[in-house]
């Protein structure tokens, strides 16, 4: 069933034809989903225009953003990219304009409107008239049960198109004043004189503790110049014998342990460094680097309780013996009990010193990890 909706304004006529998609029946006033038909009666012409979907839509594009753009004074700007329509309107002189329509394949405008030259179809109407137009569109947008699909989006202009009404002269006038007010204070500042800098003198030292005066005697006179004399104190020995002197106290195995600190293998090793060979084989140099890792792994068996990486510099001779150890970082001596180098290290010898060796960095994580890289670096083959 066809359905057919009319819009009238006393300068204008709008008439749609169309299907519902639920077919429309039993109902009062079926909704017009599908536009088959479209017929635009323009103002002071005796035949409609009549076109398709296409040509509906490019009206409502274009009618209702121009009649905004001629109320406000502000042009609407056709941003690149946007939609072509058919369609176009402009302001002739004064309060007359004119409406272009250009029969392409998609409006459906059919070939017996279209002038024999082949140019657009072209109508001028003025403003009542025009006004009669947009109502007819605004009553077809109004309208619930007519394409509700089509909905007319407007937007503010940016406010860089809107001209500014105010006159140059008054606009000019805050910048002028702001640049007199800023050259009269810079004036006031320049006979202003320059503040002198003026040195705090640095405090005097405290007093320590006053001499104490030596006591009065009977026998002896006091100085001339008033100061006290200062006695000589001699320790008191009621006996009257000499005082032995004290008697040394052989050190015990803790003190000479903790004696024996890792910071002598920190020197032993500068020794090392100093008077043997370094090893650049780079087979030698991963295969002590394995055994390293082997030994350390397989003797290290207490739970880490630092929170830091331990990093050590380690010389290791030819046979896989570790010759000794430096401490990298702080935390590397303060929880050396804690890893079995101390404990692996060998005693060396001037025989041992003077063997070929090489250095890797040992660094034992808080997680429990070895890591085990050459102090130098692999050597280029």
């Amino acid at each position: 069933m066809t359905i057919r909706r009319e819009y009238s304004l006393p300068n204008c006529k709008l008439v749609l034809e169309g299907l519902s998609k639920d077919g429309g029946e039993g109902e009062v006033r079926p909704p017009l989903n599908i536009v088959t038909n479209v017929e635009c009666l323009l103002p002071g012409q005796k035949e409609p225009v009549v076109g398709g979907r296409s040509l509906l839509d490019d009206l409502v594009r274009t009618v209702s953003p121009y009649a905004q753009s001629f109320l406000s004074g502000i042009p609407h700007p056709v941003l690149p990219g946007s939609h072509t329509s058919s369609v176009s309107m402009e302001r002739i002189e004064g309060d007359r304009h004119r409406l272009t329509i250009r029969p392409t394949e998609e409006n459906g405008i059919s070939n017996g409107q279209v002038p024999a030259d082949g140019s657009p179809l072209q109508f001028e109407f003025g403003t009542v008239q025009l006004f009669d137009l947009v109502e007819a569109i605004d009553q077809m947008l109004l309208d619930q049960q007519t394409l509700p699909d089509l909905n007319l989006t407007l937007a503010s202009v940016s406010r860089q198109y809107v001209a500014n009404q105010e006159p140059i002269a008054k606009r000019i006038v805050p910048p002028a004043i702001g640049i007199v007010s800023l050259a009269a204070a810079a004036a006031a500042f320049f006979f202003l004189p320059i503040p002198e800098r003026r040195v705090e003198p640095e405090p005097e030292p405290a007093l320590q503790e006053a001499p104490i005066p030596a006591p009065e005697t009977g026998g002896g006179d006091a100085p001339p110049d008033g100061t006290p004399e200062e006695l000589e104190i001699e320790p008191i020995n009621p006996t009257g014998e000499e005082a032995a002197e004290p008697e040394a106290v052989a050190p015990t195995e803790e003190e000479t342990a903790a004696e024996a600190s890792p910071t002598e293998d920190a020197a032993d090793l500068d020794d090392a460094v100093n008077a043997a060979q370094i090893i650049t084989d780079t087979a030698v140099i991963s295969e002590l680097q394995n055994r390293l890792r082997d030994r350390l792994d397989e003797a290290w068996t207490e739970e880490p309780t630092f929170s830091e990486d331990l990093e050590y510099q380690v010389r290791v001779a030819e046979d896989g013996e570790i010759l000794g150890f430096r401490f990298v970082n702080d935390a590397a001596v303060e929880n050396v009990d804690q890893i079995p180098l101390a404990d692996l290290s060998y005693t060396e010898t001037e025989d041992a010193i003077q063997e070929p060796a090489a250095e890797y960095r040992v660094v034992f994580t808080p997680g429990g990890i070895i890591e085990v890289s050459p102090w130098y670096g692999r050597p280029t083959p």
